[in-house]
């Protein structure tokens, strides 16, 4: 009997392990299955990959490029010699760098080389512009007469400051003596009047024979 029980055992426990040999097979099979499955949406991802790696390369080169441009943009719109706590402080900005907190006692506007220079040249002119209008207002008060030419004088000045004119001004201009009588002009056309009338006065007496009164 024991005999028996042992070639039963040995009979059952072969196809046992026959079994597990069949489900290990079946699972083996199942699972060479799903790798076949997953292989080409793995390598599609692997492509997909692969194209946002390469498109992290283009952008940043392109951040590369940007910020060299915008680097040298700028270099140029800061004035070094009055801004350069404010271009420092924009590079930083840029590069995402750190900088020194300092207090910034600049223009916040950007001012170039050129702008600073072209300022300083405007501020000369404009001193210049403003001497020679002096002068010339000068000259206007004294080539014309501000009694007999008040007119020509308001329209000379307004035309001098870049100031509107209206009609009312050239009309009664042309009212008015033209050409210059300065008031020197006037006191000595008022003296050669008054000797013109005393030398007709004297030429009247001589040929009327009369003697001439001497006034000494």
């Amino acid at each position: 009997m024991s005999y028996t029980m042992n070639t039963v055992d040995y009979k059952q426990m072969k196809e046992q392990i026959k079994n597990i040999k069949s489900t290990f097979k079946n699972i083996r099979k199942h699972i060479d299955g799903e790798k076949s499955g997953l292989e080409p949406h793995q390598n599609k991802k692997s492509e997909e990959i692969e194209d946002l790696r390469n498109e992290l390369n283009k952008t940043k080169s392109a951040l590369d490029a940007a910020q060299q441009s915008i680097y040298q943009l700028i270099g140029g719109l800061y004035n070094p010699e009055t801004q350069g706590q404010m271009l420092e402080k924009q590079i930083n900005v840029l590069f995402e760098t750190d900088g020194e907190d300092n207090i910034i006692r600049e223009s916040t506007w950007p001012t170039t080389r050129q702008g600073d220079a072209n300022e300083k040249r405007i501020e000369e002119l404009e001193k210049k512009v403003e001497a020679s209008q002096q002068v010339i207002h000068l000259l206007i008060g004294g080539l014309l007469h501000k009694d007999l030419q008040p007119s020509q004088i308001e329209l000379f000045t307004r035309i001098l400051y870049c100031e509107e004119v209206d009609d009312r001004i050239f009309k009664a201009c042309e009212l008015e003596d033209q050409g210059f009588i300065t008031h020197q002009g006037m006191q000595n056309e008022e003296r050669i009047d008054w000797l013109e009338y005393n030398m007709n006065h004297m030429v009247k007496r001589i040929k009327k024979g009369k003697k001439l009164r001497t006034i000494y």
